[in-house]
């Protein structure tokens, strides 16, 4: 199977679901947005991805959302009072998105775009976020459509799975073998190699990597509770150089 019939493939399913949530009316209400969404012990990524967000973004930015989806992860941008403009592959999961946020109470921008082919002008936006996207393109396009569409001193926070440890591998082999997975997402999972390349390119990176024991945390949250389970999830990532073990990053690149 083509890498480019995988993109149907992947963006076939995300139209599906999205459909499916609009057919069943549910989805459409704002509930909770990004890391309310995990269970307390994968939260800690995505409290990182806000904080960075609410520390580096201002209401006066231009701010482009990569891989938006149904706007998990958008309410962090739209709170700084920063211009959002969210952009996916599914034109009905930017539906969603655009009914959640203005049930809110608040507006964004929706545009259908290939990230691997953003049609944006060069240095249109002050930062660009992703959150759980970089799969879905090839990492060396993506990386440089992102420094193309990113104004000087611009800036690009992410959060992501990591493509190192081999129980995580593992778990993603087996969600391919049920179909829940295109070969290429596998294949293009960031890895330490392209977080390097980003350093490259943009000449400045902060990294973290964190969830080590992501793997254990349903298991060990049964036996002892979820908040006690994070504890130790998020002790051991402190005590450590994860690095490799890591189940996520957080990367926060200024454009030098």
């Amino acid at each position: 199977m083509s890498y480019e019939l995988d993109k149907e493939v992947e963006g076939d399913r995300y139209e599906r679901r999205a459909r499916s949530l609009i057919s069943q009316e549910e989805g459409i209400e704002p509930a909770n947005f990004g890391s309310l969404l995990l269970p307390e012990t994968l939260r800690a990524p995505y409290i990182l991805f806000e904080k960075l967000i609410f520390e580096n973004i201002s209401s006066s930015d231009l701010v482009l959302e990569i891989g938006a989806g149904t706007g998990n992860n958008s309410w962090g941008v739209i709170c700084t009072g920063a211009s959002l403009t969210a952009s996916d592959i599914s034109p009905t999961s930017l539906e969603i998105l655009d009914k959640r946020i203005l049930l809110a109470g608040k507006k964004v921008t929706t545009r259908v775009a290939d990230m691997e082919n953003l049609p944006f002008p060069d240095q249109s936006f002050d930062s660009v976020v992703c959150a759980g996207g970089l799969s879905y393109a090839d990492g060396k396009i993506l990386m440089d459509q992102i420094w193309r569409v990113l104004k000087p001193n611009g800036l690009f926070i992410c959060v992501d799975s990591l493509n190192e440890n081999p129980i995580y591998k593992l778990n993603r082999w087996l969600h391919f073998i049920r179909g829940n997975r295109t070969i290429s997402t596998l294949k293009r999972m960031p890895s330490i190699k392209l977080l390097d390349e980003y350093g490259k390119k943009f000449g400045y990176t902060e990294i973290v990597y964190l969830g080590a024991l992501s793997f254990f945390m349903p298991a060990l949250s049964l036996l002892i509770g979820e908040s006690q389970a994070s504890f130790i999830s998020n002790y051991f990532d402190s005590k450590i150089n994860v690095k490799k073990l890591a189940f996520k990053f957080v990367m926060l690149a200024r454009k030098q």
